[in-house]
This record gives C-alpha cells, structure tokens and sequence, in this order.
C-alpha cells in the first residue's frame, strides 16, 4: 500500500498549525523517511525568531490509532515494539525537545491532531511495548504552540543545583609572586590545549575553550573587580563544565538566514552549580557558554559551543558578564 498521499497529508497539516497559526517557522526535511525526525519548528514570538527549535517525527493514519478502555484519557498509537526500541535512543539523542505528532486523517476537513513528548517516560505504556501515548488533553493545533514552546525553556533544568567541591588546587593556579593576568592566561591556555576530556560536558558534549571566552571576561569596559574574579574561578569553571549536566538558556538569542539558506541562530547557555570552597563560604558559580546551532537547507543541524565567561551568581549584578 502506498503510504506517501497520507504522509503527505500529515505533514501539510503540521506545517498548517506552525506557519498560519502559530505565525512559527517550519523547516520538513528532504528525505520523508524514518530516520527520526521529519521536521524541525523554529518557535517565533511576535513575528521573531526566539531561536527555540523543536524536532518532531509526524504519524498520520487511522489505522494506527488503537484507543483502549484501559487508558480513557490517552489516544494509544500502535507503532510497533521493534519500532521504539529501535528509534527511543535517536529520540534521546537529538540536541532539543522531540516530539512526536500524531493526526487522524478521518476528518479531512478537521482531523484529530495529538502530540507528545518523546522524552516523557510517560509517552511509553509500561504493560503495551507497542504503543505511543498521547494524552487527550494534549491536541495539536492553534492552542498548543504555548505547551510545545515550553519543552525548550525546560530542557535539562534541575530543581536543585548540583554541588561541586571545589579542590586547593582548583583555586590557587596562581602563584603569589606572579602577576594575576599572566596566571590565569596560563592556566586557560593550559586548560584550552589539554586533553579534551578536559572540556568535555556529559550533556553537550565538547566545549571550545577560545579566543572567544577570553577576549569576553578581559573585555575594554567590564568592571576591573569582575575581571579578576572571573581570572579566580578559571578552575572552578572547569569543574563544572566537565560535572555539571543541567543548563538552561540564558535570554538573548540571535538568528540570521544565510544565502546559502542555511540559518546559524546564536545563543547562550547557563552551567549553574552551589560550590563549596576550601577556604570561605559556599556560593552559587555560573558558567556561561555561547552556542551556534547551523541548520542546512536538508534540515541537518550542527552545534557548536564555546566558553564564554565564569562569574558568582548572587554577588552584586548579574549584569556583565
């Protein structure tokens, strides 16, 4: 049986909801395969680009919908054990929120559109290896751009911030007879050209450790106390970049469309962490990244992610950094 006329149904219904009434950006890629994903929402608020993206792989059948009296309030979408269990780890490993729409093609006029998070334990029956779950509650359409949005304000944020126990030799890198600006450019350097494992995250994997985050904390017009308290926390920036895997986005984003219709949106990324220091009191230490996300007209997106600046969090004004 040909499946392609209602593959493509579903996917013009997707691209409907995002472009007309969630006045969102819709990026399908070439291939309609089952590689994973099958398109990409670029989240716009008041006509901007926010820079949230959210991956999305479409199901459109009726034959697919399996609804049970066991689960009155989820719409049960049968795809097959070997199906999960072969695509679960790609749905984990895509670099933001994935979620999977589900649209009931029996209204051609007005079809049943559902979603859900594929990241969500609870999109899984635990006693039907087969199933999807989708909750009632969640339909997809002009209403849940607000919802859907949300996925990538929440990604990897914990409730409590990790603790990182800061070592001696983590803090005193400088020498007293040195000066403090040559100390902390040789520890970076040393730090930058040193194993990567060095700078590796256990959630975004390699950090750059650059000419960018340096000439950002030494910047022509930030604070000489702010200057130096970033050269002081050198160490304990790379604790954390290498033990702390919950982050959130910082505010300002960027996005541009390049001519070769590749688009590169720019933002920044939080690594927060409670420190215990050997040798004053405890204090909240922010790590901040600066990430570029490249996405190519085929829909293939690359990342790239930099050390941008250290700083005590609720030490004076965030402001700066």
């Amino acid at each position: 049986m040909d499946t392609r006329p209602q593959e493509g149904f579903g996917v013009t219904h997707v691209e409907q909801v995002v472009v007309y009434d969630w006045k969102s950006g819709w990026q399908e890629l070439n291939r309609r395969n089952d590689d994973v994903t099958d398109g990409l929402i670029l989240i716009r608020r008041k006509g901007r680009d926010t820079g949230d993206i959210v991956f999305v792989q479409i199901k459109c059948g009726a034959g697919y919908r399996q609804d049970t009296s066991k689960r009155p309030d989820s719409v049960c979408v049968n795809v097959g054990s070997s199906y999960i269990l072969k695509h679960r780890p790609r749905w984990d490993a895509v670099p933001g929120p994935m979620v999977m729409i589900y649209i009931d093609p029996s209204k051609r006029s007005s079809p049943d559109a559902f979603w859900t998070d594929l990241r969500d334990p609870g999109s899984f029956s635990q006693d039907n290896q087969q199933v999807i779950l989708f909750p009632k509650r969640q339909r997809f359409g002009i209403h849940s751009k607000g919802d859907v949005a949300a996925l990538c304000r929440n990604t990897s944020v914990d409730r409590v911030l990790p603790l990182v126990q800061a070592k001696r030799e983590d803090i005193n890198y400088a020498a007293l007879s040195a000066k403090a600006k040559d100390a902390a450019r040789k520890f970076y350097l040393e730090w930058r050209n040193g194993p990567e494992s060095r700078r590796m995250n256990p959630a975004l994997g390699s950090i750059e450790v650059s000419r960018v985050g340096w000439r950002h904390m030494n910047r022509k017009g930030r604070k000489a106390e702010r200057i130096l308290s970033s050269w002081g926390l050198l160490g304990v920036a790379k604790r954390i970049v290498q033990e702390v895997s919950s982050f959130q986005r910082l505010g300002r984003q960027q996005s541009q469309l390049r001519t070769d219709g590749s688009r590169h949106i720019l933002d920044y990324l939080a690594l927060r962490a409670r420190v215990s220091f050997p040798h004053r009191t405890e204090s909240v230490v922010q790590v901040v990244l600066q990430r570029k996300r490249t996405i190519a007209p085929s829909g293939d997106v690359s990342i790239r992610h930099w050390f941008y600046s250290v700083y005590e969090l609720r030490r004076g004004s965030a402001r700066g950094y």
